[in-house]
């Protein structure tokens, strides 16, 4: 996730669903920069991609009996981690 987002502390706080409100929203400011709304558009698209890697993780974790792992992984990097394992 760092080498999509340089502001981890933002990750933290929002999960990715919330970088991806940012991204959504921020677009209606950006209308007259072009450049900007396809960077916007880009980001959208690569958090879309890593939550569906991580649900495929999460998948394999479940098959393999790793309950644990799979809750945690449906649930960050979505939204902002609940406790200190999380952010492993």
């Amino acid at each position: 996730v760092s080498n999509i987002c340089t502001d981890g502390g933002f990750l933290m706080v929002q999960g990715l669903l919330g970088g991806k409100q940012v991204a959504i929203q921020t677009p209606l400011k950006s209308e007259d920069d072009p450049e900007a709304v396809e960077f916007l558009h880009c980001a959208i698209d690569t958090i879309d991609k890593v939550l569906k890697l991580t649900n495929c993780y999460a998948d394999v974790a479940f098959q393999l009996g790793r309950i644990d792992l799979n809750e945690m992984l449906q649930y960050v990097p979505v939204n902002p981690p609940r406790n200190f394992p999380d952010c492993s």
